[in-house]
C-alpha cells in the first residue's frame, strides 16, 4: 500500500496493490482510494499485470506527483512508476551497472534527489554512489561517486542511508547492527563535504527496527 499526492489536483491517494509470491501466476489488482471530504471508495485500475514487489530496492517515494517502487515485472527488475494525478502505470528499466546490485537484498534505495528520482547503492567500497535518473522517457541514468576519507566511512558504519533532505544533506540513520542503545542521525552535506552526528535519546532498549521520515512537517489535518 502507498500514500502519494497529486501536486496539481492537491488530493492525497491511495494505492493498494495486490502481491504475487512467484511472477506470473495471476494478474495483480489494483485500487485506488482518495483521501478527503466527501464519500469514499476503493476504485479499481488498468490495465491489470503480474508484479512482484522487490525487495532489494528498499524504499518507495512520490516526486512531483508520482509513486516509485521497484518490483519484478515481465521477468526484469524495474521501477514501477504511477502517476496519481491520471492514475496510470509505466515502468522503467535500469541500466547494466545497476543489475549486479539488484542480487543483494536491500542493496539499493529509492530516494529524492533535488527533485529527480534516485538510487543510492550501500555495497560502494568507494564511499557515496548513487544514479540520478536523468531522462524517464529514454531511462538514462547518471553515476556520482563521492569519495570519503576512512574516517568518514566510520562515521557511516552500522547505519542505514534514509536519503536526501529538502537542504541538500545526505542521512543515514543508526542500525540495529550498532552499539545497543544508541540511536542517532549522520548527515553529510555535499557542498561543504562535512558531516554531522545527532544523538537521540530515550531509546531504553536495544532496537530491532527504525523508519526515518524526512522533511515531516506536523499537521493536523484530518485527510478521512
Amino acid at each position: 500500500m502507498y500514500l502519494g499526492y497529486d501536486p496539481k489536483g492537491k488530493e492525497f491517494k491511495v494505492l493498494c496493490m495486490t502481491a504475487s509470491l512467484r511472477y506470473g501466476v495471476r494478474d495483480n489488482t489494483h485500487r485506488v482510494l482518495t483521501l478527503g471530504p466527501g464519500k469514499r471508495f476503493w476504485r479499481p485500475v488498468e490495465p491489470k499485470f503480474s508484479l512482484v514487489k522487490k525487495r532489494n530496492i528498499i524504499g518507495d517515494i512520490c516526486i512531483n506527483g508520482v509513486l516509485y517502487f521497484g518490483a519484478w515485472f515481465e521477468q526484469y527488475s524495474t521501477i514501477v512508476c504511477f502517476d496519481v494525478g491520471s492514475e496510470k502505470f509505466r515502468f522503467i528499466y535500469t541500466n547494466e551497472d545497476h543489475e549486479d546490485s539488484y542480487f543483494i537484498p536491500g542493496n539499493l534505495t529509492l530516494f529524492n534527489y533535488k527533485g529527480k528520482l534516485a538510487l543510492q547503492e550501500d555495497s560502494s567500497q568507494d564511499g557515496l554512489m548513487f544514479w540520478v535518473l536523468e531522462d524517464a522517457e529514454t531511462h538514462e541514468w547518471s553515476k556520482h561517486i563521492y569519495e570519503l576519507s576512512a574516517l568518514e566511512k566510520d562515521m557511516i558504519r552500522y547505519t542505514m542511508f534514509v536519503g536526501m533532505t529538502g537542504t541538500g544533506e545526505f542521512v543515514w540513520s543508526s542500525s540495529y547492527n550498532g552499539p545497543p542503545h544508541s540511536l542517532y542521525l549522520t548527515f553529510y552535506n555535499l557542498e561543504s563535504g562535512t558531516f554531522r552526528k545527532v544523538n537521540i535519546q530515550g531509546f531504553q532498549h536495544r532496537f530491532t527496527s527504525i523508519q526515518t521520515c524526512l522533511d515531516y512537517v506536523e499537521d493536523v489535518k484530518w485527510l478521512m
